[in-house]
This record gives C-alpha cells, structure tokens and sequence, in this order.
C-alpha cells in the first residue's frame, strides 16, 4: 500500500460526508407554515407546507433534500426546486432530531445526538409517509401529489413512490440502478474498499447501531447499503424522471444508466432518462458554470407532460396498432435519443412506430442541448411522446 492509498483511506470518511452534502448548503428562506407532527415514539417530525397564492384546489409538491441536518427551510437549492410545479403547494420534513430553528454550524457534523442515533432514509419514508396521511382530507389538496428527490433525496422519494402513488416522481442525481454498496465501491481504490466492505458487514449484522463511519450511524448504513432505489420505482406504472451528470463525482453515471437497463429488461416504459454529458452532481459544468436552474425549467415541462393519475398505461403504436410489440423490438426503439435522426433510425430498424418523423421539431446536433435523452419502451402515441420530445432536446 503506497503513502497515497493511505491518505485516500484516511479521507474517506471526510469524502462520504462531502459525498452526502449535495441539497444541503444553508441560506435565508422566506418562512412557509411550519407544523409538528407526533411519532409513535413521542417525537416530533417537524415539517412545513407553503401554499400558492390561489384559493383553487391543488396539488402537493414533496420535495426530499440530501444529508445532513440543516432545516430545509433554509436550503436554498430547495428553495430554486420550488418552482418546478409553480400552483402546488411545497411539502418539506424535516429528519429525526432537526427541528424548524436548527442553525447547525456544519450541517454535516453539527448534528443532534437524536439525528445520528435516529436518521436513516426508511425513518423518513416513515415520517413522510405520516404527513401524507395527515393531509389527507384537506379541502385545499386535489390528492395530486408530485415527488422529488436529490441525492439521499432520490432514495427517498424512490421508496415512496410505490406507497403513495404520484402523479409523478423526479429522482436528481441519485444514481437509482445501483446499491449505495455498488456505487461507492466503484469509485475508491482497493485499500480503502476493504475498508468500507469491513464496515458494510458490521453495519449489516449490527443495524441498530449508532457507531459511526462516514458521517452516518451504522444503523442509516445497514438500512442504504444494499438498497437498490429503481426496485421500488418499478413496483408500480408511475412515471418517473432520472436526472443525473455524467461527470457526477458522487453518484456515478453508471448507477443511473443502470435503472434504465432495469426499465429495458422489464420492458416497462414509465422511466425518461436525462443525462447531460458535462454536468456533474450539482449540474454544474466542466467550466464552472452552474445549470441547476435550467434543468430545473426542463423538469417543469415534462412534469406537464405527465398525464394526471398515477397508474398511467403506456400504449404502444406497433405497425400502425395500439399493441405493444414483443418486448425484444420494444427494447430496439427504446435506445438513448439525441438528434431527429435516432427517432428515424429506430422506427426504420425495429418497425415501432415512433409518430411520423414531419411531426418532430427540426433538431440538428449544432442547435440542440447537450442532453442525452431516453425514454423506456417510448410512448409512441403523438399526443403524448411529441411534448415529452421536446423537453428532453428544446434549449
């Protein structure tokens, strides 16, 4: 082992906390209604609903941030994600031992003793879950109800997606296709793997205990470590954005090219892929130039481009039918899109019919986004994959 292998494994436990950091940098938000919630326990989840100016009926935005334990009220990233679904109102939980009024100096590492005894993703699948049933009856709410969730957010909204049945679910730099065992393992060097192997083990024959590693208890580890977030995306028709960088440093490519194979075997087609090429955990690209905003815009349209309900079907046209051709061609027509020509390439070699090429907006590679998109087992139908199109290549 060479003097920078020990230095790496040295590290390591500073990377994971810098690895779970994505969501969570405090800033000033404007104050929402703040609620409190009890546990069966007798402690309190503390959580917030901020509501548009309208009297209308609406649907609720949950919106899940990544680690640490700073309130989400002061999130800024959080409060940028707001506007995704602009007429809903925004749903926020605060985590085990994080309370409205907490100003943690490192929200990493100035935590309560309750948050690392407590904080686990299945605790806030739980504690939302309550909330939900809380609001349920509420005569502003519609019952549409929209789910996003970044980084340690994705796993999140991903375990809830098959319990409370959205209209639709946005997982943000997640890497959903693989276990966080899997993904970490991928990106460190072998010392430094023996290392977090050692620790998964312990973590998974002691899962209720509060030692740490990593800047998380064992106990949050056992509950993650072999959890793969697209199992339980694919428990149900509900359709479900994956939004990744392809030079995310902290959630590998691979991880979320890897839910998209899910998708493909299963010959399901409720997943959109987005992957931008020189965009990394923070959509921010190689130049320094950050682009969250943008695709926080792109998000908006394709969650408008959902049907409302959340066990939407997904016909296929298949030579001029409404069928869904064998799952072999299918797979064949659910390639990566990028140019106009891609759309024509598929129809042409598998004989699924993608809508008439006319119908497409003109796309050239010299005028498009760098965005490569995908979308599963494509709806084929004009109504319903033109507008889908057009946010996955539309600057």
């Amino acid at each position: 082992m060479d003097y920078s292998d020990r230095f790496f494994i040295k590290l390591l436990p500073v990377l994971l906390i810098a690895i779970f950091v994505s969501f969570t940098t405090i800033e000033a938000h404007a104050e929402p209604e703040k609620r409190v919630t009890k546990r069966e326990d007798g402690s309190n989840i503390y959580w917030s609903i901020e509501h548009p100016n309208t009297d209308k009926r609406r649907g609720v935005l949950l919106i899940a941030q990544g680690s640490g334990c700073g309130p989400t009220t002061q999130n800024p990233t959080i409060a940028s994600a707001k506007s995704i679904v602009s007429d809903y109102s925004v749903l926020l939980v605060e985590k085990y031992g994080v309370s409205h009024d907490d100003r943690p100096e490192d929200p990493m590492t100035d935590c309560s003793k309750d948050f690392f005894s407590h904080h686990t993703v299945g605790q806030r699948v739980a504690d939302v879950s309550r909330v939900i049933k809380e609001l349920k009856g509420s005569s502003w709410w519609s019952g549409e109800l929209v789910l996003f969730g970044g980084s340690e957010g994705g796993a999140v909204v991903s375990r809830l997606t098959p319990l409370l049945r959205p209209i639709a679910t946005v997982v943000f730099s997640s890497g959903p296709g693989a276990s966080l065992a899997e993904s970490l393992l991928s990106v460190i060097p072998p010392p430094a793997k023996k290392q977090a192997n050692e620790v998964f083990k312990q973590a998974r024959e002691n899962p209720e205990s509060t030692k740490m590693w990593g800047g998380n208890s064992y106990r949050w580890w056992a509950d993650v470590v072999d959890d793969v977030q697209v199992k339980h995306l694919l428990k149900t028709n509900v359709p479900v954005l994956v939004v990744q960088g392809e030079r995310d440093q902290f959630s590998p490519v691979e991880s979320a090219r890897a839910a998209r194979r899910y998708y493909d075997d299963a010959g399901r087609c409720e997943l959109t892929y987005w992957e931008f090429p020189d965009y990394d955990h923070f959509m921010t690209d190689s130049d320094g130039h950050n682009h969250r905003d943008e695709v926080f815009q792109k998000i908006s349209k394709w969650i408008e481009s959902t049907q409302s309900g959340s066990e939407q079907k997904c016909p296929i046209q298949f030579n001029g039918g409404t069928s869904r051709p064998p799952d072999s061609i299918c797979h064949t027509c659910s390639r990566a899109l990028s140019w106009r020509e891609d759309l024509r390439a598929a129809r042409m070699s598998s004989g699924c019919s993608l809508s008439s090429p006319s119908a497409l907006p003109a796309i050239s590679p010299s005028t498009s986004t760098p965005l490569l998109g995908h979308r599963t087992g494509l709806r084929h139908r004009k109504a319903q994959y033109g507008p889908v199109h057009r946010t996955l290549l539309d600057s």
